[in-house]
């Protein structure tokens, strides 16, 4: 019955080949089993373990519904059936731009859709071009005025954490994400969304968690292994922060800040010709990356070679004047070399533009200003 009415319409409506499918996979499904969830697949050990439509949709930092299915019931339970002919050409624009990766074309028909037909679909795919826009006030507006059936989407949560989290506001995203707790174990945004909040409020052994989790369902997704790495060397876990990174690195060879973060870890790891080695490929790739030449001097230093040190911390004061740990540290390299009045002249530029926060250092750097003054 469902699939004959669905090609009685296309008859008298000539309906496009592609939008018509759209209502043929409306027809023989039934609504009330429309019911989107993420699926996890078993793949081989090469293959990401995630279905296609999820690898897509991880690359966008907000969640937009993708699902044909879902907009037409959506389309439907909003009574808007009598105007689906208009509103489905749009969707498949907007549909087929996100899943290009081009927010520019994909915006204006999401906004397009929005403004014909406000329901649950197009409301939260608005919320989410907001949060691509970096507007997340304007993305918790859209949601939380959008009524209760956005609600029985898991991508309404999603988003408004999203929202909180660009806000600063990350015990209310946290609030938000626990409304997805049968989501955690299985979809790779949810569990992420749970670390990077957990990171944020300091809870490093949670964030840990929930990125090793990550991990397990996303072995390819290159920001988890990143931060994974970071949460790890704040723990002290150092080898398994150099694991981490090395990981990340091998999916994005070319992303500077795993190479410097990599280098730190073998710094502290005392690795300092490796540390070298990672420090000369970050800068290599970013140049002008002020902490990253402080942090080669470090290394040069600890290997005594300390007129590379000296070269390297001129270097990060090039490209950062304020750098106060370039100035300490060339501070501390010239009295090393006994050339004391350059070393007070450095202390003493440390001494005024060094934050509070450095207050155990400034106040030892005091005390080795009068020492070497008498």
């Amino acid at each position: 019955m469902y699939i004959f009415c669905a090609a009685l319409i296309k008859i008298i409506l000539s309906i496009p080949t592609d939008i018509f499918e759209l209502i043929v996979i409306f027809a023989v499904i039934p609504p009330a089993k429309l019911n989107f969830k993420p699926r996890i697949v078993p793949v081989s050990e090469n293959q990401s373990s995630m279905e296609q439509t999820d690898i897509v949709s991880i690359q966008w930092r907000s969640q937009f519904i993708f699902a044909d299915e879902l907009f037409i019931t959506s389309l439907f339970e909003n009574k808007f059936d009598k105007s689906w002919e208009d509103a489905v050409p749009v969707w498949l624009q907007a549909k087929r731009a996100l899943l290009n990766n081009n927010l520019s074309e994909a915006g204006p028909f999401i906004q397009k859709l929005y403004s014909l037909f406000e329901m649950d679909c197009t409301q939260i795919n608005m919320a989410a071009l907001q949060l691509e826009l970096k507007n997340p006030a304007s993305a918790l507006r859209i949601l939380e005025f959008s009524g209760e059936k956005p609600k029985k989407h898991w991508e309404y949560y999603f988003n408004k954490s999203l929202a909180f989290i660009d806000l600063g506001e990350y015990r209310l995203a946290l609030m938000s994400l626990k409304k997805l707790a049968n989501l955690e174990e299985t979809n790779v945004k949810v569990a992420f969304c749970y670390a990077k909040i957990y990171q944020q409020l300091g809870y490093y052994y949670k964030a840990g968690e929930y990125l090793e989790l990550t991990a397990r369902l996303a072995p390819n997704y290159s920001p988890c292994w990143y931060l994974l790495g970071m949460t790890q060397s704040k723990l002290g876990r150092l080898p398994e922060a150099y694991s981490s990174f090395d990981q990340a690195q091998k999916i994005r060879p070319q992303q500077f800040g795993l190479w410097y973060n990599k280098g730190n870890v073998l710094l502290r790891m005392a690795k300092y010709e490796q540390a070298l080695t990672c420090y000369r490929h970050a800068l290599g790739l970013n140049p002008g990356y002020a902490m990253a030449w402080n942090n080669l001097g470090i290394a040069f230093t600890r290997l005594g070679r300390n007129f590379e040190a000296l070269q390297s911390y001129r270097r990060a004061l090039s490209f950062n004047p304020r750098l106060h740990e370039a100035v300490l540290n060339c501070g501390l390299i010239f009295e090393t070399m006994g050339k004391l009045e350059k070393a007070l002249e450095y202390y003493k530029r440390f001494l005024q533009i060094a934050p509070d926060d450095f207050s155990k250092q400034k106040s030892c750097i005091a005390a080795r200003v009068d020492k070497l003054r008498q």
